[in-house]
């Protein structure tokens, strides 16, 4: 089971490899309304996680990259449009 996280929490998942992809599913199946931002350095998988996601952003960049955490906040700060 997910642990209990706030109905808008703003969440990074650093890596779209099989856990941070699985996490991410997991997410969007559930009832909270989470802002959903997914960092993948491999430009291919980070296709891949954005082809098999339905409300997340996938950014491809490195999460060292401080231009990249900052893009990241960014996109988090924002509300999906309806």
């Amino acid at each position: 089971a997910m642990p209990s996280l706030p109905s808008h929490a703003r969440i990074i998942i650093v890596g779209g490899g099989h856990v941070g992809l699985y996490l991410a599913r997991e997410l969007e199946a559930s009832e909270g309304d989470f802002n959903l931002r997914i960092i993948e350095r491999d430009e291919e998988r980070a296709q891949f996680v954005a082809d098999s996601l339905e409300r997340s952003v996938v950014l491809n960049g490195d999460a060292l990259d401080q231009d990249i955490l900052r893009e990241a906040r960014n996109h988090a700060n924002e509300r999906p449009a309806e």
